[in-house]
This record gives C-alpha cells, sequence and structure tokens, in this order.
C-alpha cells in the first residue's frame, strides 16, 4: 500500500510541476507580447515625433515666405 501512495505522490508532483511549468510559460507568453506592444508603441511614438518634427519645419519655412512677401509689400508702399 505505501508502494502504491508513493507512486501517486510522486505523480501528483509530476503534475503539478507540470501544471506549473506550463503557467509559467503562459506569463512568458504574456510578457512576451506586452513587450512586443510597449516596442510598437515606441516605434509609432518614435515616427509621430519625426511627422511633428518635419511639419514644423515646413511650417517655419511658410512662416519665412510669408515675412518675405510682407517685407516686398511694405517696400512697396
Amino acid at each position: 500500500m505505501s508502494f502504491d501512495l508513493d507512486i501517486f505522490y510522486q505523480c501528483r508532483e509530476v503534475i503539478y510541476g507540470t501544471q506549473k511549468e506550463g503557467e509559467i510559460t503562459a506569463r512568458l507568453k504574456q510578457m512576451e507580447v506586452a513587450l512586443d506592444a510597449a516596442e510598437i508603441g515606441k516605434q509609432n511614438a518614435e515616427a509621430e515625433a519625426e511627422l511633428a518634427k518635419d511639419k514644423a519645419e515646413v511650417l517655419k519655412s511658410e512662416i519665412k515666405g510669408i515675412e518675405l512677401m510682407v517685407s516686398v509689400y511694405i517696400t512697396t508702399l
């Protein structure tokens, strides 16, 4: 009878260990997905920042053009 209990407890430990390994694997996968999402978010933020920088440069150029037109207009008065 003791032998049967020993086998039972050993099997139970194997099952618990396998369950724990599965839980760890699932948690690791969740962390990988979260890391991937964070990386995509970072890339999107960097792209948006680059677009904002480009837009600011275009606006600066437009302002310089308007300033030039105003100065030409003023000199013609």
